[in-house]
């Protein structure tokens, strides 16, 4: 059997190595899969020391890459390096050694103005915070757009092709950039069994056991790291607007590059401390007020103050940090909550990996009106709820209301749209003899 290296990060805390590993077990269909893992203890430091060591370990992959018939590279510029410089050395090394590729990128961001006009429109603007700001976009554009062409100069040669999650990312490389063997596929991580024992989870009871939530209440969850454009603060803001019996669980945890020596709390997560314990104080306030009122109107039953008080429970009560879950207890916890939201910023994100695998858990789900969602309505179609950025009253409505049965529009996508086919189009695209001895 023909051998596959996937160079990516591995046994990782992070999305890019959990996918790599659903990926592997998929490709073993077709290949001798290996796992090249990437040393992110060396790459993600700038010092220098770290970097000539990281360059070294790099420079050891490519030369492991000979004894390879076929290289996947999966790609976010972080697994590479802390600065664009060292990324674009280390990915033209490991291009270059590749035998055969499908280089897949996860973010394809086109290069939108050149260095002058950003000048041009920074000294109009007055601000040398937006110059640093779109210079930093810029300079990141301007990678990919170099990756693309990197790929398309190793395909004169060899058989080398780019996988992007989005239709507008393919178009991006091939109309933008004029290189042509790119092509789309969606995140996808469950195999059918998989899907179906996610599908077949039921036991509430024991899932609020284990997270100490109370037996009647409703779940609303947010996934993955808390970061500030996953917009959990609409979640929070939401909750206030729900029935007490509502409670706010985040199934995730700060991100591990945000640590920082000496910092006491991640900014964000500060800030949505800040949130939560404002909006608690406001609710309070309110109550105390409709009890006044009511007082002076006489007509406040006796055990009013205590009734009140158990239905205007703080939201500090009611919002739960859950932290990391390993893939099992994640994939239940998406498929057991009353409603799974995903209230991201437009931040140019390419394909979420927690909208897949909520889809193909059978979700209740409900995502923000951003560009990367559009562009999983491609694949998915209708298959989820939508609310405006930013609107937490309307995401609190649509959670109390929402009735629609998307099962049918989900087992048709995941018929289409899966990890087996994803392997699958791997083999076809490498003209793998393994695919037709299968």
């Amino acid at each position: 059997m023909a051998r596959l290296a996937i160079i990516s990060s591995y046994n990782e805390s992070c999305g890019n190595a959990s996918y790599t590993h659903v990926l592997k077990n998929a490709l073993s269909a077709y290949f001798d899969v290996e796992v090249i893992a990437l040393d992110l203890f060396l790459i993600q430091k700038d010092a220098n020391k770290f970097r000539k060591q990281a360059d070294i370990h790099i420079k050891e992959i490519a030369e492991k890459l000979k004894g390879f018939d076929y290289v996947n590279i999966q790609f976010e510029a972080g697994l590479y390096g802390s600065n664009i410089p060292d990324i674009r050395k280390r990915i033209g090394w490991l291009i270059d050694a590749s035998p055969n590729l499908i280089f897949t990128m996860h973010r394809l961001d086109p290069l939108k103005s050149s260095l002058p006009s950003i000048i041009i429109d920074s000294i109009g603007k007055r601000s040398f915070s937006y110059f640093k700001h779109v210079v930093h976009l810029h300079r990141y554009e301007s990678l990919y757009k170099h990756i693309v062409e990197k790929v398309q100069d190793a395909s004169r040669t060899k058989n080398a092709w780019i996988c992007v999650h989005t239709k507008r990312d393919r178009r991006i490389a091939q109309e933008m950039y004029g290189f042509e063997k790119c092509f789309d596929y969606p995140l996808a991580f469950l195999t059918e069994e998989e899907r179906n024992r996610a599908k077949a989870s039921h036991d509430k009871a024991a899932f609020h056991a284990k997270h100490g939530f109370p037996k009647e209440s409703k779940v609303i969850g947010v996934f993955g790291y808390i970061s500030a454009y996953k917009g959990v603060e609409t979640a929070v803001s939401a909750l206030g607007h729900l029935p007490d019996d509502y409670v706010l669980a985040m199934f995730g945890s700060q991100h591990p590059q945000t640590i920082r020596e000496h910092v006491e709390i991640d900014p964000f997560i500060g800030k949505l401390l800040g949130t939560i314990a404002d909006l608690s104080k406001k609710k309070t306030e309110e109550t105390r007020d409709a009890l006044k009122q009511f007082g002076q109107m006489k007509l406040l039953p006796k055990d009013a103050p205590k009734t009140v008080a158990e239905m205007n429970k703080s939201l500090i009560n009611r919002t739960r940090f859950i932290g990391n879950l390993d893939d099992p207890e994640f994939i239940e916890a998406l498929s057991l909550c009353d409603a799974v939201v995903l209230p991201y910023l437009e931040v140019g994100q390419s394909m979420s990996g927690v909208l897949a695998l909520a889809l193909e858990s059978d979700a209740r789900m409900f995502v923000s009106n951003n560009y990367s969602f559009f562009e999983a309505r491609k694949y998915y179609g209708e298959t989820y709820y939508t609310f405006d950025i930013g609107n937490a009253l309307e995401l609190a409505q649509k959670i109390q209301i929402a009735d629609k049965d998307f099962t049918a529009a989900r087992d048709r996508a995941y018929e289409k749209y899966n990890i087996a086919g994803l392997a699958k189009l791997f083999a076809e695209k490498f003209n793998a003899k393994s695919l037709h001895n299968t």
